[in-house]
Parts: C-alpha cells; sequence; structure tokens
C-alpha cells in the first residue's frame, strides 16, 4: 500500500484551481479533487504498518493556521505546480510527521529538502510545453486557506492516474 500524508484546499480552491489548468499540450491535469499539499510522502508499505501509522499521526498536536498559495513553476521531473509558502506553523507540522514516523520500522522515508507545493499536473518530460506564456498569466493568482486537519492517504497508481483515498483524517486541537 502506497501512502502520504497531505492537506486537501477546500473544494471551492479545488474548483478555482482547475478553472487554469488547461491549455497546454503534453500535460496531464490533476483532477480538481485530488489536487493537494503533500506533508510526507511515505512510499509503500505493508498493510499491516497501517494501524502503526495512525496510532504514530494521531499523536501530533497542532492548532489551526492560514496557508499562502502563490506562484507557478516546474521541476525538472515534470511536475507543474503551485507554491506553498513555507511557513512556521507548516514546517512544524511537516517536521512533527517526520519525528513520529521515523521510529517505525519498515518505513523508507524521503531525504531531501521539503518544498511545499500542490502539483497541478504533470509534463511529457522529454517534449515539454512552452510554459512561458502561461507562467506569466497565472503568475498573480493568490489563494488562502485555513489548515484544521491533515489526512493519511493512500494512492492505487494506474495507467490514467493515481486513485486516492483517506484513510485517516487528523484534526487540529482548538
Amino acid at each position: 500500500m502506497r501512502l502520504f500524508t497531505s492537506i486537501e484546499p477546500p473544494a471551492a480552491m479545488q474548483q478555482a484551481l482547475a478553472q487554469i489548468c488547461y491549455g497546454l499540450p503534453r500535460i496531464r491535469w490533476a483532477p480538481p479533487e485530488q489536487l493537494h499539499l503533500t506533508l510526507v510522502f511515505i512510499g509503500e508499505v505493508q498493510p499491516a504498518l497501517l494501524e502503526p501509522i495512525i496510532e504514530q499521526l494521531g499523536k501530533i498536536h497542532f492548532e489551526p493556521f492560514r496557508l499562502e498559495c502563490q506562484g507557478l513553476g516546474s521541476f525538472r521531473s515534470g511536475v507543474l505546480w503551485l507554491g506553498v509558502e513555507p511557513q512556521p506553523q507548516l514546517l512544524a507540522l511537516q517536521q512533527s510527521l517526520l519525528a513520529q514516523l521515523r521510529p517505525l520500522e519498515g518505513l523508507r522515508l524521503e531525504s531531501r529538502r521539503y518544498h511545499p507545493h500542490i502539483t497541478l499536473g504533470r509534463m511529457h518530460r522529454r517534449h515539454p510545453p512552452d510554459l512561458q506564456h502561461f507562467l506569466a498569466e497565472h503568475q498573480q493568482q493568490h489563494f488562502s486557506f485555513e489548515v484544521d486537519r491533515f489526512e493519511l492517504k493512500s494512492s492505487v497508481l494506474s495507467a490514467e492516474r493515481a486513485q486516492h483515498r483517506s484513510e485517516c483524517s487528523f484534526a487540529a486541537q482548538v
């Protein structure tokens, strides 16, 4: 089973983002309902680890906070993204997740530097589209929303796209 933790933008923001995700060739756009901010990619795990992971994540305490999202860009991997401001509460939550998950046997957590973003689509790496006009046109897009929970999600890959399912939701403490 393939797992990750994420923050889900509100449905209105997902729909607003879907309105700009068009018009470029050779991009597989993310469906609006699957737009999310990954906190920690856990990866492939044995199903028996699901309960211990949920137990560890349930120990995390955080207060609600506001996320600011703006600026579009792309990674060499072919991911087209919306930037997320790496503010202290977000980074603290992400680090808390890592700290709770590291002690579990059988997990291989990513060690690369955290770059918060929402994946809008994936480009063909060998033949990427010209992004210059698209980025200039949408660079001023700004979104903001309150974070009051994070999700543990599973992902099943298929030829067309990944299917995400919430395994457990963890609310902020008020």
